[in-house]
């Protein structure tokens, strides 16, 4: 189609429109339905967000192409970080596992610091108000029982630093019983034992 004829097409478009008494405007507008909700301010998604990876920019409530990516590339970054983050985690524990297993096979070696720990003990998140001692526990198909003195203040800790006992169990958070039964993976317990049952996930703790 020539230009002219496309000219003269949208002259007689606007011409019947404008006979009718409406503009091209109120010719658009959708008609009031039924079910039509107004919906309020402040739900919807904004055409533009100011975000700290730059704007963001939405056509109703889908984001283009350079709004997208830069989400992608925000969420790939903060996955990169929460993964270095258990990896410190992982790499302290398994530090101090070759640590204790240096002085002895695992389960039967406790290492017993003489003093408090300074800036010269390269550990990740100790203190220096207390006095430590570390064991170094891998679960067999039986139960493994801990006895420690009463109101011993202790952990016990996977790679992950979770604590396997479960919320109940005050070997979670501070005092450790007279006796502490770790159940290794997937080990069924006797009711009526004087023990605080703690059934984990790892084979391999620190405690």
């Amino acid at each position: 189609m020539k230009l002219s004829n496309r000219l003269a097409g949208v002259a007689c478009f606007a011409a019947i429109i404008g006979g009718m008494g409406l503009s091209p405007a109120l010719a658009q507008e959708v008609p009031k339905m039924e079910m039509t909700t107004v919906l309020p301010e402040g739900i919807t998604t904004p055409d533009n967000i100011q975000t700290r990876v730059g704007e963001l920019n939405f056509f109703d409530g889908v984001p283009d192409v350079e709004s997208a990516q830069k989400v992608y590339n925000l969420l790939d970054f903060t996955h990169a970080y929460q993964a270095f983050l258990d990896g410190t985690k992982i790499a302290s524990m398994d530090a101090i596992r070759k640590g204790i297993l240096e002085f002895g096979p695992a389960n039967t070696t406790a290492v017993l610091f003489e003093g408090l720990m300074d800036s010269k003990a390269l550990f990740l998140t100790a203190n220096t108000t207390s006095v430590y001692m570390f064991s170094w526990l891998e679960l067999g198909d039986e139960p493994m029982v801990i006895e420690t003195p009463p109101n011993v203040l202790g952990f016990i800790n996977d790679h992950w630093f979770r604590y396997p006992c479960k919320p109940d169990a005050t070997c979670a958070f501070s005092m450790l019983e007279a006796k502490t039964c770790m159940i290794g993976i997937g080990e069924n317990t006797t009711d009526g034992q004087p023990f605080t049952i703690c059934v984990s996930e790892s084979r391999n703790l620190v405690a």
